[in-house]
């Protein structure tokens, strides 16, 4: 997108300038974003513009967007017509899609831990004492509903990936520090060994997403992520706009562009047990690759994968190494 602000254009070219590699990342996902709408895109600038031309300002402004316009108790507008360029319609309706959930807030507001969770989860699924099975299945449904109810509040777009890309990093315990890293959820990172953060691998069909939607709102139920879905994040990356889906920033350096994963919003569901397929913790920090020339080379690997898959070499720009690694 081209800024039409001049305090924003300022901001951004000052960021590009910068020997930080996280700071040229904010600036290069918006300046490469090309999914955006002339109108939304409008939208944004006209109202949430930064007043001070510095890096600060511009977190305020966007976050004060993303409050007043994706984390919402409406329709987000990530599936409105605002979003037109970026809808993502034609998913096949059987295909599963895979979630990764944090847990310690429904957790902790219930009074129970993980292991309380997985021996109901496992009771519900494996015994044949029929009052076992019941008395399983009545936790998991007060779970749910306290969950849908008490912590999935608004209606923001749920980021999400496709089963069949990743179902054999699923395979082995350890699941969520490897889907971690391949999704590039960096903002669950674990600070240290009695911080383990709980998670639920959640799966569903894309028919679930549909159920019960009026015909208008399953044309705007999924979308391809871009900059002005949540929170400025140096550890997202737009894709290009001839790419049918967006495609996570792994983690973990990509040399070979085997791992790039799908990525997808879609409009939000309430959970049933039926949707839980895994639990687990996240035990590890982060992989080391997150400032100065590491965090650089992991974008530059990145957007070499994307510039292969798309077949467009000018698109987006490395980010240079300042000998900060």
């Amino acid at each position: 997108m081209i800024p039409k602000s001049t305090i924003l254009s300022t901001i951004l070219n000052q960021l590009k300038a910068e020997n930080d590699s996280v700071d040229v990342a904010y600036a290069h996902n918006f300046i490469f974003e090309e999914r955006v709408s002339a109108d939304r895109h409008r939208n944004y600038e006209d109202s949430y513009s930064p007043d001070q031309p510095d890096l600060r300002s511009w977190k305020v402004s966007h976050t004060r967007y993303v409050k007043d316009r994706i984390q919402v108790h409406r329709t987000p507008d990530t599936f409105t017509l605002l979003n037109q360029e970026s809808l993502l319609l034609g998913l096949a309706e059987e295909q599963y899609i895979l979630r990764i959930e944090r847990l310690d807030g429904a957790l902790g507001g219930m009074g129970y831990n993980l292991a309380d969770f997985a021996d109901h989860l496992d009771n519900w699924r494996t015994t044949n004492d029929h009052e076992e099975k019941e008395n399983a299945f009545a936790f998991l449904d007060d779970f749910c509903i306290h969950w849908n109810s008490n912590v999935r509040r608004d209606e923001r777009p749920a980021f999400a990936a496709f089963y069949d890309e990743l179902e054999e990093d699923i395979g082995d315990s350890g699941w969520p520090d490897r889907l971690r890293n391949r999704l590039g959820l960096s903002h669950y990172d674990v600070l240290s060994v009695t911080n383990v953060i709980p998670v639920a691998l959640m799966r569903y069909r894309v028919s679930k997403v549909l159920q019960d939607l009026m015909p208008q709102k399953k044309e705007r139920a999924f979308s391809v992520p871009t900059v002005l879905d949540s929170e400025l994040n140096a550890h997202f990356f737009p894709s290009p706009g001839n790419t049918e889906y967006g495609h996570t920033l792994d983690l973990e350096p990509d040399p070979d562009c085997e791992r790039l994963v799908s990525e997808i919003l879609h409009r939000r569901i309430d959970y049933h047990p039926d949707d839980i397929y895994k639990l687990g913790n996240i035990t590890t920090p982060i992989p080391p690759y997150y400032t100065g020339d590491a965090f650089a080379r992991l974008r530059n690997g990145h957007l070499f994968c994307l510039r292969y898959e798309s077949g467009i070499d000018a698109f987006g720009e490395d980010i240079q190494e300042h000998g900060n690694s």
